[in-house]
């Protein structure tokens, strides 16, 4: 006790328990104070939630007042113009004349004259129509607004300049300020009258979107016929266009295409419309509108055969595949090389990130200017010529080759410049670049990016070929012979390499044999020929293409004057029976064998130019005359001809090919809304690429002013379209859209354990709570104001009751159409999840999808739209696991056990049900003795036991009263003693934690 150190410490350990004490009590004080803040600022956000509703619907309110207001002026003013014609002529009224010196306005210039005799009047009033609409076109679409068909290949930087927008902007804030209208309207206004007037790209346009469902050319989803009074020749064909009101709502669906049965009559009459316009557009030369209407055709050739035929469809491919060759041949591309592609994938860029490994080629990032510049100098650092270090020299040719390539093809992101490129392949030509040669002298030959020079051509291609052609082909046997004795092990000396001739150069020499240069190449067939074939075993695609058209005409075409009768000219003869016996220098059979193989290997390496060259054959057939028998030497196949004729138009369009490159250029720079309009316009052509980043973006929520519900209904109807191609990926996401119902306003989380999502998620919950509370409040608020105004809102006029066939009917057509959009929009889960179902299992069949094989199993396992079927849930749980690997190992594992277990307890759940049944049958059994007993006594009739159902009391004076055995089951086997359990398991486990002393 009078141990000083212990004195001295006892005060502060008795203050310690006070500090700890008072601690705790400024943490509580704080964590109240968080929760009181918390709960004000949730009583914030509902208020300003509901001030924001209350807001919304005056603005909506004072929207009607106007409309009504509008209304009534109109219908005065018809009064008082129809009581103006009947004045006196001479009578002159002021009003009149101060209206007839003002500007004619775009949306009062209507056509009321019969069309049929207009002549140029009518073009050039189309022409006038589409100069307005395109400046709502000039932010995203520059094949739109580019006036030279030519200059679509040369041109790969497609982004517009803003000031495409200013030469209207003047007039345009004119009309704003003087209508009340935006820009917008405007020119959708005039692009469907420049359509109506047979402006094909409006047309393309116009039909674009109504087939869509939505206006994304003008973000605008009030009305399609917006003011447009427009009187054609044939009344049938305006009631095909129009309602009689001329004011048709766009209907969106939720599937690419359906068939007419499916349809509602509105949707129908969308449907009939935007194929009219694109058959137009097509009828003059439009290429776009030939492929929207041949996939179109195609697709519903596939789910009904007997809909359309490969005749029908082939038509449609084959002038689009004409205009893009003919296109390519006459632009700087010559059709030898591609225009440039854009393959990016952009649900696999955001599932895997820009820079994974895990990204195919396709979709690596694009070289940036940084590398290009590094490219550049590596290029140039030394002056060729004069270094005398043969790596520099090899390493700047290197360097050169690999701009000259990324500039050639427009490959990596890069503009495709053939005048860079030919730089480039020059500078590591010079340097001994033989490949570079090659290329350099193929784009001097054709005039690619540069003047077309034969004579640097051939300059270029004696570098890659220093030898005669003899010694070319003894040194290719030379490279093969020891190649056969490496295969077989043998002895060969590596250490002497056999340099080849480049093989671009071999073909390239061909060519020029064949065309003959002045001075310097000789004009020689056979030489030619050897030539080509020399570079076709040397493995060069160009080669191949350039024997089969030697054989097809070529050999004589190519043949010097004196060589030929009549001194080349065409006898009458030839010109009428070419394939007849007299006629010499026809291909043989033989030599329509090896045409097609040329032909099909050259098309099999993507040869453009072959692909087409071997679609025209199969399209027509030819026949030949042996020994007196007219035999078909190629045979005549829609569906081969059809089937290269897609590729081209799907692989070969410059058009499809700004698109592309437009649109990912968009995406890269922010400009999502940009990017989603060029991939809907090359969507509705058929591309499966353009559709599936389209409906990328539109499941992202880039909505282009679209509710959540109907642009869910957008992205699923691009996915759709994808999956009916064989996409997989495609097929799981149609499933995801059904499984997640986001068709449906009111969303309910499916599963087992939907509940989960408020606990995750808990601002759904409060989102939930004030929509409830919106609803609850809207009648309080507004009903009291709107019978002030006096007036009834009847502005919607697509709402009304279906009549009875017994009375009639004030609007019948709505009454038919609003009944279809009821059916259209109801989404049950039942319907979802077998969709859902439906899709998955697509994905299955089609190629084994992991993701699709665990989702079959999730919803086998609960029962979710199929019969609940624990086995095949396993099994597709393992064939997952089985498509990704160790991926999935984790995922389905956990899956595996809570299967197991699940089963386990429904099957304990089934087992005590039985019981449950057995015990209840038994206790109703002995009732039924004991009344039947105490009846017999009484002498009370009753009915037969046998003939009463299992388990059903008797009637009678007792039959509601329950056994002590009925009692005690209830209570024990009840979800409140349950619950009383599982609560006392916890208070013992809380009694037992006892705080440990300090």
């Amino acid at each position: 006790m009078n141990d000083p150190v212990a004195l001295h410490h006892a005060p502060g350990a008795a203050a310690a328990p006070e500090q700890e004490h008072r601690r705790n009590l400024g943490k509580l004080y704080k964590m109240l104070a968080i929760a009181v803040l918390a709960c004000l600022a949730m009583v914030l956000q509902a208020t300003s939630w509901l001030l924001e509703t209350y807001q919304d619907e005056l603005v909506e309110h004072q929207r009607q007042r106007r409309r009504h207001r509008l209304k009534a002026d109109d219908e005065r003013r018809d009064a008082e113009n129809f009581v103006q014609g009947e004045q006196e002529d001479g009578a002159i009224d002021s009003k009149a004349t101060v209206h007839d010196s003002e500007p004619t306005r775009a949306e009062t210039l209507h056509v009321r004259k019969h069309l049929a005799d207009t002549g140029s009047s009518r073009a050039t009033a189309a022409q006038a129509y589409w100069n307005r609409a395109v400046p709502a076109l000039a932010s995203w679409d520059s094949i739109a607004t580019t006036n030279s068909r030519s200059s679509l290949v040369a041109r790969s930087n497609l982004m517009l300049e803003g000031s495409m927008m200013d030469d209207q902007s003047s007039w345009d804030d004119f009309m704003t300020a003087r209508n009340g209208k935006n820009r917008t309207a405007d020119s959708w206004h005039a692009m469907q009258q420049a359509a109506a007037l047979g402006h094909q790209q409006a047309q393309l346009y116009v039909a674009h979107t109504l087939t869509a469902g939505f206006g994304w050319t003008h973000q605008s989803t009030a009305t399609v016929s917006e003011g447009l009074e427009l009187q054609l020749d044939d009344p049938m064909l305006h009631s095909l266009l129009f309602d009689g009101d001329n004011q048709t709502k766009l209907v969106l669906q939720e599937s690419w295409i359906e068939s007419s049965q499916a349809q509602s009559p509105q949707h129908y009459r969308q449907q009939v419309q935007a194929w009219l316009y694109w058959y137009m557009s097509a009828k003059q030369g439009n290429v776009e509108a030939m492929l929207a209407l041949g996939h179109r055709m195609d697709r519903l050739r596939d789910q009904n055969p007997s809909s359309f035929t490969c005749q029908d469809v082939l038509p449609y491919y084959q002038e689009a595949a004409n205009a893009i060759i003919d296109e390519l041949e006459v632009s700087p591309l010559r059709a030898k090389v591609m225009p440039p592609w854009e393959a990016h994938d952009l649900s696999k860029v955001h599932l895997y990130g820009g820079t994974s490994s895990k990204l195919d080629y396709v979709n690596k990032p694009d070289e940036k200017q940084e590398a290009l510049q590094f490219y550049h100098a590596r290029a140039t650092q030394k002056s060729l010529s004069s270094s005398k270090n043969a790596a520099d020299v090899n390493a700047a040719a290197q360097a050169a080759y690999k701009l000259g390539n990324l500039y050639q093809f427009g490959i990596k992101g890069v503009e495709q410049n053939l005048t860079l490129a030919i730089s480039y392949y020059e500078l590591a030509a010079l340097a001994g670049h033989w490949e570079a040669a090659g290329q350099a002298g193929k784009m001097f030959l054709w005039g690619m990016g540069v003047p077309q020079d034969a004579y640097k051509a051939h300059k270029m291609f004696r570098i890659g070929m220093p030898w005669s052609v003899e010694t070319c082909h003894r040194k290719y046997e030379q490279k093969q012979a020891r190649a056969r004795l490496q295969k077989h092990k043998e002895h060969a000396n590596t250490n002497d390499p056999v340099y080849l001739c480049e093989d671009q150069c071999l073909n390239g020499m061909g060519l020029l044999r064949l065309l003959g240069l002045p001075m310097i190449v000789s004009l020689d067939v056979e030489i030619a020929e050897r030539l080509f074939v020399l570079a076709k075993e040397q493995g060069n695609i160009d080669a191949r293409y350039n024997l089969a058209m030697m054989k097809l005409g070529w050999k004589t075409h190519f043949q010097s004057i004196h060589k030929l009768e009549d001194s080349g000219q065409t006898s009458l003869e030839d010109s009428f029976f070419p394939m007849s016996q007299l006629v010499s220098g026809h291909p043989t059979q033989a030599e329509y064998n090896s045409i097609l193989m040329d032909l099909m290997e050259a098309s099999r390496h993507k040869h453009v130019q072959a692909k087409h060259r071997l679609a025209l054959l199969h399209a027509e057939g030819v026949r030949i005359m042996h020994k007196g028998n007219n035999l078909a030497a190629v045979s005549k196949d829609c569906e081969k001809s059809l089937k290269h004729f897609q590729w081209v138009t799907e692989n070969a369009s410059p058009w499809l090919s700004l698109r592309m490159r437009a649109a990912y250029k968009r995406y890269t720079a922010g400009d999502e809304e940009g990017a989603l309009k060029n991939y809907l316009a090359a969507a509705e052509t058929g591309s499966e690429l353009a559709q599936r980043n389209a409906a990328f973006l539109l499941e992202r929520g880039t909505c282009l002013g679209l509710s959540k519900v109907n642009c869910a209904k957008a992205a699923v109807r691009l996915w759709k379209a994808a999956a009916d191609k064989g996409h997989v990926e495609a097929n799981v996401r149609v499933g995801d859209f059904y499984y997640y119902g986001r068709f449906r306003e009111e969303r309910s989380f499916v599963g087992p354990f939907g509940w989960i999502h408020y606990l995750l998620y808990p601002e759904d919950g409060l989102r939930d709570l004030l929509q409830v509370a919106k609803e609850l409040l809207r009648p309080i608020i507004f009903t009291r104001q709107v019978e002030r105004e006096g007036y009834s809102d009847d502005s919607d006029e697509s709402v009304c009751e279906i009549a009875d066939d017994s009375t009639d009917s004030a609007c019948p057509t709505c009454s038919i159409e609003g009944a279809y959009a009821l059916a259209d929009d109801e989404h049950s889960l039942e319907k979802d999840l077998s969709m859902a179902v439906r899709y998955y299992r697509s994905a299955v069949e089609r190629s084994g999808s992991a993701r699709a094989n665990f989702n079959l199993g999730f919803l086998y396992e609960w029962g979710l739209g199929v019969k609940q079927d624990f086995p095949l849930a396993k099994r597709h749980y393992d064939n997952a696991v089985a498509g990704i690997g160790l991926e999935a190992q984790i995922p389905v594992s956990i899956a595996l056990y809570f299967l197991r277990w699940h089963q386990w307890i429904l099957k304990q759940r089934v087992y005590a049900g039985g019981l449950w049944s057995k015990l209840r049958s038994e206790v109703q059994e002995e009732r039924g003795r004991q009344e039947h007993s105490t009846q017999q006594k009484e002498n009370i009739p009753t009915p037969s036991i046998e003939k009463r159902q299992a388990g059903q009391p008797i009637p009678g004076p007792n039959h509601l009263s329950k056994t002590r055995m009925d009692v005690i089951v209830s209570h024990v086997f009840s979800w409140e003693s349950a619950l009383i359990l599982v609560l006392t398991v916890l208070l013992s486990l809380l009694l037992r934690i006892r705080p440990t002393p300090r």
